[in-house]
């Protein structure tokens, strides 16, 4: 990388002899653009990825067809916010994700007043959290906009969740989750619709052999 001194001497050719303050500009922007890529850690955080272009393609084609099959049998696609309020997330019924939750520190006055307290805990210092999977989400934007949509409501979500959990082999800190689900209809009808269209966006993107497994929580 050239040294600033080496970028200081060319602003002044070029101040001196063109005037030209859009090359300034330039030069500048790339002495500092230089200096930021050689000082930053390269790397992800560990848990987490980069995906190159071709890997991004592959991707977006599987959701697609994914989320088309799913369009075709009713359902609708949704997004909710990465961040949820704490109480939401402590009050849930996320088992040992409770543990895993990446939480969000309070900030200005909230934060000190919490610090006063001579054994505050984690969760004492957090007001919000990422969201560990997508079913909490859903029944917060379902609570929240029941009055805008109809039941039963067939949803489709795909969007990434994130686990502060220790990154292994097959155990990432953000992944992608994909969901449907049935809201308003408590048959066994529903349910099968559902394992139904599961195996179909299967059979899409070219799966086979698969097993499908049920469990009632």
């Amino acid at each position: 990388m050239p040294s600033k001194a080496r970028y200081d001497k060319v602003l002044k050719v070029i101040l001196l002899k063109k005037h030209d303050f859009k090359l300034m500009c330039k030069f500048y922007q790339n002495y500092i653009s230089e200096r930021m890529v050689n000082n930053m850690k390269s790397t992800p955080v560990k848990g987490t990825r980069d995906y190159l272009p071709k890997e991004v393609e592959i991707r977006d084609y599987l959701q697609n067809v994914i989320a088309e099959t799913y369009r075709e049998s009713g359902f609708m696609r949704i997004t909710t916010p990465i961040i949820e309020d704490a109480v939401n997330l402590d009050k849930s019924d996320g088992g040992e994700n409770l543990n895993l939750i990446f939480r969000v520190l309070k900030r200005g006055k909230k934060l000190s007043s919490a610090l006063e307290k001579s054994d505050v805990t984690e969760k004492e210092l957090s007001d919000m959290g990422l969201r560990y999977d997508l079913t909490l989400p859903l029944s917060r934007y379902f609570s929240n906009n029941k009055n805008e949509l109809m039941t039963p409501f067939k949803v489709i979500q795909m969007d990434r969740v994130y686990r502060a959990e220790r990154p292994q082999k097959g155990r990432l800190r953000e992944f992608m989750q994909c969901d449907i689900d049935i809201i308003g209809n408590d048959s066994r009808d529903a349910e099968i619709e559902l394992i139904l269209t599961t195996t179909k966006a299967l059979n899409r993107v070219g799966l086979k052999n698969y097993k499908l497994y049920s469990q009632d929580k």
